[in-house]
């Protein structure tokens, strides 16, 4: 049952970022570490600056480029995409948060320029694509970290509330067994009240039998 709703947990978060969150990319000039420059302005939805940029450094890792800070912007440079261009090129990105996700702007230094639909329609076309799938793999990361966290305070309260079962359940039999002997101690102090009426009557008999005794030592002659 736990890993069923588990699952159901993760496949709600998916289900969130298809039904309300939408990836949005535009084209237009905006300002970065090398001027005002034609870059992509993507929305991804569910992320923030902190993974953004872990996954974006991962990503240019992998494309065998290092990342490095250029005032507010990551640059990375050398790197080959010749499906959007013969040439290596150079990218630039500048995070900055969002409501309900991050703004991810990034510009393609193709050398000469910077990458444009009008100028390079191919070339955008793959880089718009490029784009996309960074935003959605990692919306999903982001999500993934968000599932992983929700499911850790799941099972924290499912332990508290499994501890309060069993604290009930001991308290219970605890009352069971102290009515069980609340009950006997009843019967016991019962049963002294009776064993003291029982000695007391033996006491006047003994008291009795003492003075009868008192009384023959005294008149012996």
């Amino acid at each position: 049952m736990l890993k069923y709703i588990q699952f159901l947990s993760l496949t709600l978060l998916f289900i969130n970022l298809n039904a309300q969150d939408k990836i949005e990319i535009e084209e237009k000039k905006m300002k970065m570490s090398q001027g005002v420059q034609n870059g992509l302005s993507i929305f991804i939805p569910a992320s923030d600056q902190k993974i953004t940029e872990k996954l974006w450094k991962k990503k240019m890792k992998d494309l065998k480029s290092k990342t490095s800070k250029v005032n507010n912007d990551l640059l990375s440079s050398g790197i080959d995409m010749y499906n959007i261009s013969d040439n290596s090129i150079n990218i630039y990105v500048h995070c900055k948060t969002a409501l309900k996700g991050i703004q991810f702007n990034i510009f393609f230094d193709m050398g000469e320029s910077y990458l444009t639909s009008y100028l390079h329609e191919d070339s955008y076309k793959s880089a718009e694509k490029f784009c996309y799938n960074f935003a959605l793999s990692n919306a999903k990361a982001a999500l993934k970290a968000t599932y992983e966290e929700e499911n850790k305070n799941f099972k924290k309260i499912s332990d508290e509330l499994e501890y309060l079962k069993n604290s009930n359940e001991r308290m219970n039999n605890n009352i069971e067994k102290w009515t069980h002997n609340i009950n006997k101690t009843r019967e016991d102090i019962k049963k002294n009240l009776d064993d003291q009426e029982t000695k007391k009557s033996s006491l006047n008999d003994q008291e009795f039998k003492l003075k009868k005794a008192q009384e023959r030592l005294n008149n012996i002659k």
